[in-house]
């Protein structure tokens, strides 16, 4: 079994791009993913605006070649702020575990590291593999709630999709399996 222990961040952070300037986003989430062999990985959740979103997708941060994304990313024009959950690279995992082992205390080393230095490659843009792209949907007049457009690229596991379903399933959430069903 996989453990995942997370923490909300909520900080700004200053990401390094191979060319260019920095690109600002708001650090959302930091986890770690233990598996059954005591591998670690470390994820993170950053939010980019509208137009933030569009320099990703030129530059292809993050490891977004064309052909890594799929169904969905050709349509994906976002109206509101863009959720791109990240996995950095197992390389540079003991870089920021050696830190702290606590998703919310590494978190802030993070945000912290952005605000002081732009020297660690926990900072560039290339040290990070876009796993899932989402930004919300305006609901229809009357629905409350919350709803999601985007796509998953070939970095996500298979399995992060089905620790995604058990969440689901705890949440009591059956009924996200048979949407999901319908939009397959």
């Amino acid at each position: 079994m996989t453990d995942y222990s997370f923490a909300e961040i909520g900080r700004p952070i200053s990401l390094r791009v191979a060319d260019g300037p920095p690109l600002e986003a708001t650090l959302a989430e930091f986890a770690y993913r233990t598996d059954e062999a005591g591998g670690v990985s470390a994820e993170a959740v950053i939010e980019v605006s509208p137009a933030d979103w569009s320099r990703v997708d030129s530059e292809r941060l993050f490891h977004l070649e064309p052909d890594t994304r799929g169904p969905g990313a050709q349509n994906f024009a976002p109206q509101s702020p863009v959720r791109i959950d990240l996995q950095l690279s197992s390389m540079l995992v003991p870089l920021v575990f050696s830190a702290s082992q606590e998703p919310s205390a590494a978190g802030r080393h993070l945000a912290d590291l952005s605000a002081d230095s732009n020297a660690s490659p926990l900072l560039a843009t290339e040290s990070w593999y876009a796993q899932r792209v989402m930004s919300d949907v305006e609901l229809p007049a009357g629905l409350s709630g919350e709803l999601r457009s985007g796509f998953r690229t070939t970095w996500a596991t298979e399995a992060d999709e089905a620790s995604e379903g058990d969440y689901a399933n705890a949440l009591g959430l059956p009924l996200l399996a048979t949407v999901e069903e319908v939009l397959e």
